[in-house]
């Protein structure tokens, strides 16, 4: 499972429930250029027009390597859970857990 967190925020953001999926699942989650603890160069954009292109370019990759691997799909949903993980992050955690139990 890949974990992508919004804008201006970090990975952190997920660090609760990828502890709760991990268990069962493997789990990714990484901070978007210039966010968090990764790397902010001098002149680097993080607007939300190069975030989208990094995160295109990834979806683009997990599609390829998920048509490799028996088994592996991708669904990208825009923006699900953003508003949650904010307001109810163990509320989330227990539907995204429930869920993946089914």
């Amino acid at each position: 499972m890949v974990l992508l967190h919004g804008t201006p925020f970090s990975s952190y953001v997920w660090r609760d429930v990828a502890a709760a999926l991990a268990p069962g699942y493997r789990v990714y989650f990484w901070d978007m250029p210039g966010y968090g603890i990764s790397e902010m160069r001098t002149g680097q954009s993080v607007s939300l027009a190069t975030q989208g292109r990094v995160f295109t370019e990834l979806l683009a990759r997990s599609r390829a390597l998920a048509a490799l691997i028996p088994g592996v799909e991708t669904h990208p949903i825009a923006d699900a859970g953003h508003l949650a993980q904010s307001d109810a992050p163990a509320q989330l955690t227990a539907a995204l857990v429930d869920f993946l139990r089914r």
